[in-house]
C-alpha cells in the first residue's frame, strides 16, 4: 500500500471512530434515555431542557456532513464551531476541557488526512519558490 492510500485509509479511520461517537451522542440527546446526560446539560451547563433535542439534531446533522465526502470539508468546519462551544462551556463551569479538544483535534486530523482537498487548503509544509 503506497502511503497515500495509507494515509487515507487512516484518516478515514479517525472519521469513522469519530462519526461513530458523534451518532451515539446526538442519539442519546435524541432519544434520551440517559438521565444523567440530560442532567449533565441542564442543571450543570445551564440549558434549558427543551434545547437538549436541538443539541442532539445539530450534533447529528454536522456528523453526518462530517461523514459524507462530498460535504467533509464544511461538517469539519461546523464541527470546529461545535467543539470550540462546548469547549467554552466546559470553561464557563470549571470541567475538563479534554474531551471537546480531542474530538475537535480529531476531527481536523481524521479530514486532513483523508481528504486531499482540506491538504491544499491548510498545507502543513509549503514548496519552495521557483526562481
Amino acid at each position: 500500500m503506497d502511503t497515500s492510500k495509507r494515509t487515507r485509509v487512516i484518516g478515514h479511520i479517525f472519521s469513522l471512530v469519530l462519526a461513530a461517537a458523534l451518532v451515539v451522542s446526538a442519539g442519546l440527546k435524541i432519544g434520551r434515555p440517559v438521565q444523567a446526560l440530560v442532567d449533565v446539560l441542564t442543571v450543570k451547563l445551564g440549558f434549558q431542557d427543551g434545547a437538549v433535542l436541538g443539541i442532539g439534531l445539530l450534533e447529528l446533522t454536522c456528523g453526518i456532513l462530517y461523514a459524507i465526502p462530498r460535504t467533509a470539508v464544511l461538517g469539519t468546519v461546523l464541527l470546529t464551531g461545535y467543539f470550540g462551544a462546548a469547549t467554552a462551556l466546559h470553561l464557563r463551569v470549571g470541567d475538563s476541557i479534554v474531551t471537546p479538544l480531542v474530538f475537535g483535534g480529531l476531527c481536523w486530523l481524521g479530514t486532513y488526512l483523508r481528504e486531499p482537498r482540506s491538504r491544499e487548503l491548510l498545507p502543513l509544509v509549503r514548496a519552495a519558490p521557483h526562481s
